[in-house]
């Protein structure tokens, strides 16, 4: 099966949609949150038991969805494509040799489920779950691959729709429509194709 591992560094999706921590903390309520770390029947934990909750929740789920660029979740996309992959391997088996692929419009589904553990008085009261799920179509990509890793991306454009929730319960949705992608980005660290 093959597989991508996501090294770049570039614009993360906290940066395309304008997150912050501050931002996520707005968008998150103290019953929201009370309520996902109770026992799982909704049985919120009293008012006022977890001070400071929501800000470190929104900081620690920043620092999640900020660890990793947007090309870095494309390459699991892009890891489906046959001549990608062919190029890929192709670039690996000669080392000197530097491979163009252009990619058509394709469209991919992101999805990170990160949970945070709340700690009250020494002890696991629970955990707080949350989905950030990204849906994003690419139009009009071209990639440079050198010994099996995408080394630039050039041109295209990015819509892209996202949402995040806690507890099943959506508290944040943003939209960004026709962005330009960068004329060239080159990776600092490129993105290993493996499986090719």
């Amino acid at each position: 099966m093959s597989s991508a591992t996501p090294t770049s560094a570039g614009p993360t999706f906290c940066d395309l949609f304008g997150l912050t921590a501050e931002s996520l903390s707005a968008s998150l309520d103290d019953k929201t949150l009370l309520e996902a770390v109770g026992d799982g029947k909704k049985t919120p934990l009293p008012a006022g038991s977890l001070p400071g909750l929501r800000g470190a929740v929104a900081s620690r789920l920043w620092t999640a969805l900020n660890d990793g660029s947007v090309a870095g979740a494309c390459a699991g996309a892009w890891a489906k494509y046959a001549d990608l992959m062919q190029c890929a391997k192709q670039t690996r088996d000669d080392p000197k040799s530097t491979q163009e692929v252009a990619l058509a419009q394709h469209d991919f589904t992101f999805k990170l489920d990160p949970a945070f553990d709340v700690m009250l008085n020494g002890v696991n009261v629970g955990s707080i779950p949350f989905s950030f799920t990204a849906d994003c179509a690419v139009n009009g990509l071209e990639l440079s691959l050198e010994r099996g890793s995408i080394v630039a991306v050039r041109a295209g454009k990015l819509d892209c729709s996202a949402k995040i929730a806690c507890a099943g319960t959506t508290i944040w949705t943003r939209d960004v429509g026709a962005v330009n992608l960068p004329g060239e980005l080159h990776l600092t660290r490129p993105i290993v194709l493996n499986g090719a």
